[in-house]
């Protein structure tokens, strides 16, 4: 019987030599920039002692706010949530579907695992991770994208994307709408 799967899941692993554990963030981060997987890697650990360390998120963390991608909480607020889901970016599938109405790249950050989303709405990643939680989930290209709406660093705890069921995502700032999105296209 086949593994079942999400509908916005392809299967894709861009480890030249196969592996698929250990390694997730070189594997998003290449899907994502669109860039040879040891090119990335080569750029995350080229000066350090550990080679390990694009492990670690204030590594490979550093890394991607270096490259233009911005940093969001993903669960939303929390005083919101209230158990209602659509709160925040709470699932790796979430954050594909929020890709695919702002029409930009997202890694999505869970406890122990990174994956790309792009704005076709689908997840890339050598295992279906659809529906781990993410923590917090990182935009290319964020710099422009946030400083829009005038979103400082401090503010990223109050500040949370709503994604509505007709594929629509709501910006939240400080309690506040501020902007709407659909198929990549503001609204």
């Amino acid at each position: 019987m086949a593994k079942k799967t999400s509908k916005n899941f392809i299967e894709e692993n861009l480890n030249p030599n196969g592996k698929n554990e250990g390694d997730c963030v070189v594997r998003a981060i290449s899907k994502s920039e669109d860039k040879e997987y040891e090119k990335i890697m080569y750029d995350l650990v080229h000066d350090m002692q550990d080679k390990e360390c694009y492990k670690l998120p204030t590594h490979h963390n550093k890394y991607l706010t270096d490259n233009g991608y911005k940093m969001i909480m993903g669960n939303g607020a929390k005083e919101l949530k209230r158990g209602n889901s659509r709160y925040g970016i709470t699932t790796v599938n979430m954050a594909a579907l929020l890709s695919q109405a702002i029409g930009q790249n997202i890694l999505a950050v869970t406890n122990t695992h990174m994956a790309a989303c792009l704005p076709d709405g689908k997840i890339y990643d050598s295992w279906d991770s659809a529906r781990r939680k993410v923590i917090y989930f990182f935009i290319k290209d964020g710099e422009n994208f946030l400083d829009e709406f005038e979103i400082k660093p401090q503010e990223f705890g109050t500040t949370w994307f709503e994604r509505l069921p007709n594929g629509t995502a709501i910006l939240h700032k400080n309690g506040q709408e501020v902007a709407k999105w659909k198929n990549g296209e503001r609204i």
